[in-house]
């Protein structure tokens, strides 16, 4: 399977060759669904090559009646080579999109309170998702640098610094 799936490997190879790769993979995935529910994750599948997403397009348009999962997180806003394809995984019947919010100040004083080992102060809350946006990715990051930090974690200051440095590498 390994060359058709690799860069241009579809490309390069026959019709009838890519079909018997993609379709031998699809039964791979139901011979290991036949011992109950399958997970598939895919983070951050606006990065794949468009070979591995047509696999999945393939996968899912004939995994209708398997115990099978297909989780993909996708960056808003992110635009690559696999666009279309992965615009076409969205248009198919079974697929389910959604859209995560950004953290509201209490989920956030949650998070801070695991950190701090008691409930932060709410203006701390509200600088750090002011910093983050709430963005439940930044958030995590800016709360890993805290962690990092031996001084006081909950001195504004290493907020700000940590934040802004924080959200800036990622931004």
């Amino acid at each position: 399977a390994l060359p058709a799936l690799e860069p241009g490997g579809m490309d390069d190879t026959t019709p009838s060759n890519t079909y018997a790769v993609l379709h031998g993979l699809h039964w791979l995935t139901a011979g290991l669904t036949a011992d109950g529910m399958l997970v598939l994750t895919v983070d951050d599948v606006q990065w794949c090559d468009e070979n591995s997403l047509r696999w999945l397009a393939f996968l899912l348009r004939r995994a209708e009646e398997l115990p099978l999962l297909v989780l993909m997180t996708q960056r808003s806003g992110s635009t690559g080579p696999a666009a279309e394809v992965l615009g076409e995984i969205a248009e198919m019947p079974l697929c389910r999109t959604v859209d995560l919010t950004a953290l509201d100040e209490p989920a956030v004083a949650t998070l801070l309170t695991g950190l701090l080992g008691h409930p932060p102060e709410d203006s701390y809350t509200a600088r750090l998702v002011r910093l983050t946006g709430g963005n439940p990715f930044l958030v995590d990051r800016v709360l890993g640098k805290l962690r990092e930090h031996d001084g006081d974690r909950e001195d504004p200051q290493v907020l700000e610094e940590h934040g802004r440095a924080t959200v800036a590498a990622y931004d």
